[in-house]
């Protein structure tokens, strides 16, 4: 653990570890997947595809529920959550879980 307090670098090398690059691979991939779910959810309620939809028009009275503006805007708002999320992994910022939390105390 020598090596780790200058920024994650090995002191003898400078060579940064796989623990490090996987981590931060994992955030970017995180990221994408959170933009893209992020913009097909905030945009597919008021699209075509969402009226046009052979499984909406085969929901019977389940067809007037999804077509509401209540339930597009609740799959919107989804979606508006999934891009701040991403750009929440993109700027770095943690989100602390519960058992962080109650470490901090």
């Amino acid at each position: 653990m020598r090596g780790m307090r200058d920024g994650g670098r090995d002191s003898r090398s400078g060579a940064v570890p796989a623990r490090c690059y996987t981590r931060s691979m994992l955030r970017a991939s995180v990221a994408i997947y959170d933009a893209l779910l992020g913009a097909v959810l905030l945009f597919a309620p008021w699209s075509r595809l969402w009226q046009e939809n052979w499984f909406f028009w085969n929901a019977g009275s389940l067809q007037s529920f999804l077509m509401s503006a209540p339930v597009r805007g609740a799959v919107s708002g989804f979606g508006a959550a999934f891009l701040i999320r991403a750009a929440g992994h993109l700027a770095g910022i943690e989100v602390l879980d519960e058992e962080d939390a109650s470490s901090a105390l």
